[in-house]
């Protein structure tokens, strides 16, 4: 890698921190972090409900990680969790 790119990459990295970091200060009087207000507009662009498996795919996570934020959110009145339909049918659920 050369210096430029190098360089790039230092700057792209600090960059997305500070933004992590300053939506985190910005939503904390909502009790919300980044993580999880990402967590509800994904979830509620999606144009079906989601499972949690496609919903942590779609926010890069793991599953574990995607079941006990949506946990957080729903203990917090933020989602809704549905029972999933079997596995087969059309409808999806998170």
């Amino acid at each position: 890698m050369t210096d430029l790119q190098e360089r790039f990459s230092g700057a792209l990295h600090n960059t997305s921190r500070a933004w992590r970091q300053a939506l985190d200060r910005r939503l904390k009087f909502l009790g919300l972090s980044q993580a999880s207000w990402m967590t509800i507009a994904v979830a509620a662009k999606a144009r079906t409900p989601c499972r949690s498996p496609k919903l942590a795919d779609r926010l890069g996570v793991e599953g574990a990680t995607m079941v006990s934020m949506v946990d957080r959110l729903v203990k917090a009145g933020l989602v809704i969790r549905e029972p999933s339909p079997p596995i087969g049918e059309s409808s999806e659920s998170y």
